[in-house]
């Protein structure tokens, strides 16, 4: 192995630390030991341990391509007293596998001798998407390819419009896939994130645009007998509703109740909200708690043929009935300075709650989205931001100087923000008393239960 690499190195203007590996003593053997790697677009999250007796040697990282160039060094790693490194392989290509090692160099000059570990194969993430087919309120997208791993499954398409959420699907694990979106507007420019939502990252991996075509036919062509009805559902139709802070039992007057008998397919302008006639009321389930809704939109096809449009008028769902309600709420305003959106909050409770995914790594995604990073520009600010999210609570002096020298090395080690960011939070998290909280929590749950 070492004859094989030493071949690759020499072609190099600048030898990686300095020498062939050949010239490395042959009783010297780095072995790389609990490797785990997270893969990005242009980047690779790498940690791993060797034998702490490499700590005194200048230890990097080296990446080559699949024609054995190199395309990336690292700066010199820091092992912990475990021999634990961390780095982060940046500026890499889409969609593309890498051979990265390890190297150790001593001495200087002449006398500088280098070892490397084995090879270890790496990739970035790899998927990607076409628009095949436009059309006046749908569109079709392939996926060209598809080769990530199960760890980044489910896998979503969210489809956005001006900047908001207006459809997501998941994705199935299949090639040649093609998607067809249908119930768009026409016209208009829409854009779409190609996202994993895993239990240990969330991610965009992929994403495009595209423009709706404008219908040559009058919008209102359809049956003779059949109409567009709009109906409002005012102040006083609120106030004899009954609001919860999950719910909304809207009250209904007997125009729009004929229309609805029978009626089990509801839409709305607000993606993962569960709606159903019942007992002479309409029940809209899977809101968020402490929200103000002031634009809330009902769709349904009445039996007779005709589209029913509700326009709501604002409203404000009560405070939070559970622990774990809770959490989630103030986890996402902490974090993103946002509520969550209704599919997104019943997805983490839902997975909460039956365990699916632990409460550490939920902090852990949310944190990992870029409105982090954007809100706080500042390192103390990131780290005051990480206890609130984490612990609910202001830094202490002491905890805030620590915290912020930590993540300062991470990133003087040539790591990304996003990468030391996520070193910290899995550190903070693992600390007890964040332990105390989701030991509360999961005490809620079982009284639930």
């Amino acid at each position: 192995m070492y004859k094989k690499l030493s071949a690759l190195l020499s072609s190099f203007p600048i030898l990686v630390c300095g020498v062939s590996a050949t010239s490395a003593s042959a009783s010297q053997v780095m072995v790389v030991q609990n490797v785990n790697m997270i893969s990005h677009r242009n980047s690779i999250s790498f940690t791993g341990n060797v034998d702490p007796k490499f700590s005194d040697g200048d230890l990097r990282v080296l990446a080559l391509d699949e024609n054995n160039n190199k395309v990336y060094e690292s700066e010199k790693l820091t092992l912990n007293r475990r021999g634990q490194f961390a780095t982060e392989i940046k500026n890499l290509d889409q969609s593309k596998n890498y051979n990265l090692y390890v190297s150790c160099s001593y001495g200087e000059g002449s006398s500088k001798n280098t070892i490397f570990s084995p090879s270890i194969e790496a990739s970035t993430l790899k998927i990607k998407t076409q628009v095949e087919f436009e059309g006046t309120d749908n569109v079709k997208i392939k996926i060209l390819e598809n080769n990530l791993p199960n760890e980044y499954y489910p896998l979503y398409l969210v489809l956005k419009l001006d900047g908001k959420v207006f459809k997501t699907a998941e994705l199935p694990k299949r090639d040649n896939l093609v998607l067809n979106l249908t119930g768009l507007r026409e016209n208009l420019n829409y854009t779409y994130d190609i996202v994993t939502k895993s239990e240990n990252i969330e991610k965009v991996v992929d994403n495009g645009m595209f423009k709706t075509l404008q219908s040559d036919k009058n919008e209102n062509q359809g049956s003779s007998n059949s109409k567009i009805l709009y109906y409002t559902l005012t102040s006083d139709d609120i106030n004899n509703s009954n609001i919860e802070d999950i719910k909304i039992d809207l009250n209904l007057n007997d125009d729009i109740k004929k229309f609805a008998i029978g009626v089990t397919d509801f839409k709305s302008n607000i993606e993962g909200l569960d709606i159903k006639f019942l007992n002479g009321k309409l029940t809209v389930s899977n809101l968020v708690p402490s929200k103000k809704y002031s634009d809330l939109k009902i769709y349904f096809d009445s039996k007779d043929g005709n589209r029913i449009v509700l326009n709501v008028a604002p409203f404000k769902t009560l405070q939070e009935t559970s622990d774990i309600n809770n959490f989630v709420r103030s986890v996402y305003f902490n974090s993103l300075n946002r509520n969550p959106d209704e599919k997104g909050f019943k997805f983490w409770i839902d997975s909460l709650s039956s365990g699916k995914v632990s409460f550490e790594n939920f902090v852990i995604n949310l944190l990992s989205e870029e409105e982090f990073l954007t809100l706080r520009s500042t390192t103390e600010s990131k780290i005051e931001g990480l206890y609130k999210v984490i612990v609910n609570r202001e830094s202490d002096n002491e905890g805030l100087r620590y915290w912020v020298s930590k993540y300062d090395t991470i990133v003087s080690k040539g790591c990304s923000n996003e990468f030391a960011l996520r070193v910290v939070a899995e550190t903070m998290v693992n600390e007890n008393e964040f332990k105390n909280i989701v030991k509360n929590l999961k005490g809620s749950l079982k009284k639930i239960a």
